[in-house]
């Protein structure tokens, strides 16, 4: 219901305030050569999305292997950095339409200024709430539950531990996530999938495995092994991104 309320909204809008774009028009005429552009670069966008999930589900299933107070102050750890991770999700689309906007005028300066500013801007946010999740873990824990409660000891300890990793966690996220859509906005899709893949799937839960089973650090294995997963993606899709806006000499019009 919620989804229908937001469609019907939106599509009011666009139609009243944006109606000389003719966007519902001939909408019983499928335009085949539109609809492939769409999935070539979507469907890209979709498994990368998907990759992501998945290396969070995954860790959430390896973490509940470990007990039951392990997996209570995982799920507090990451569902604050999953709200946090909200405000970078946002400024990496304005990024990509900044960016798509530049490259469909040619301008290369644009889109490097536009790119970058994106992943600035995230990476400036996420070290505010990297500060938070270092300063103050107690306070967010108290949010979910009562810190006072001796019950609750372990809970506490394991989730401030994984609030002083999440530190780390939140910088490398807030890259690799404006970095994809500096990306998108280049219509650069492809390679952008592959290396989450490599990066989330094989670096990062393939680090996390062997630091908390092989080398027994528990819960604290499976969150380094986060960090070093999104460290990888990050540092990687910043490097594309660069080099498309640097070795290129002329930016893929968008």
């Amino acid at each position: 219901l919620s989804y229908i309320f937001i469609f019907t909204i939106l599509s009011l809008y666009i139609s009243r305030r944006f109606g000389q774009y003719r966007v519902f028009a001939d909408l019983r005429r499928p335009n085949l050569r539109a609809m492939k552009s769409l999935a070539a670069i979507g469907v890209p966008i979709g498994l990368q999305l998907g990759f992501e999930g998945g290396m969070f589900s995954t860790m959430a299933f390896l973490m509940g292997l470990l007990g039951k107070a392990e997996l209570a102050a995982h799920q507090i750890a990451i569902q604050t950095a999953s709200v946090t991770f909200m405000v970078p999700v946002g400024l990496s689309i304005a990024a990509a339409t900044r960016v798509g906007q530049a490259a469909g005028r040619g301008d290369k300066q644009g889109v490097k200024l536009a790119g970058y500013v994106g992943i600035g801007s995230s990476a400036l946010f996420m070290i505010i709430t990297a500060l938070i999740y270092w300063l103050a873990p107690t306070f967010i824990i108290g949010l979910y539950l009562d810190v006072k409660d001796s019950a609750n000891a372990e809970i506490v300890r394991l989730a401030t531990l994984f609030f002083s990793i999440a530190a780390m966690f939140q910088l490398f996220d807030g890259f690799q996530v404006s970095a994809s859509g500096a990306l998108r906005g280049l219509k650069d899709t492809r390679l952008p999938m592959l290396i989450t893949l490599l990066s989330y799937w094989f670096i990062g839960i393939g680090s996390g495995v062997w630091l908390c089973f092989g080398l027994g650090l528990g819960g604290r294995g499976l969150w380094f092994g986060l960090v070093i997963g999104l460290a990888a993606a990050a540092i990687a899709l910043t490097l594309r991104f660069r080099y498309l806006t640097q070795t290129v000499k002329r930016v893929p019009a968008a």
